[in-house]
């Protein structure tokens, strides 16, 4: 048994805004488009010609900087805190 289509009274068949072609990012998240046949693979980025040693220097200062934003976020936390325990609540 086929739906019939709901008709409304105050629906005069205008289009106010098309949803023809909007596409939502997740949509490609969870179904990316297909590839297609006999065209040239994607290209994937190459990877930077890092030494051992300059390496380590990066995962040194990556490390070193989420430390500072967390030393940060943590101070602000105690800040917040102390005005609240010694200025707001008393």
């Amino acid at each position: 048994m086929a739906k019939k289509k709901r008709v409304y009274e105050d629906d005069d068949g205008r289009t106010i805004a098309s949803m023809a072609n909007v596409e939502s990012p997740y949509a490609r998240m969870l179904f990316p488009p297909l590839k297609k046949k006999g065209g040239a693979e994607p290209q994937k980025p190459k990877k930077p010609d890092l030494t051992e040693g300059e390496a380590r220097q990066v995962i040194r200062a990556a490390r070193l900087s989420a430390l500072l934003v967390a030393l940060g976020i943590t101070a602000v936390f105690a800040l917040v805190l102390l005005f609240l325990v010694f200025v707001w609540f008393k």
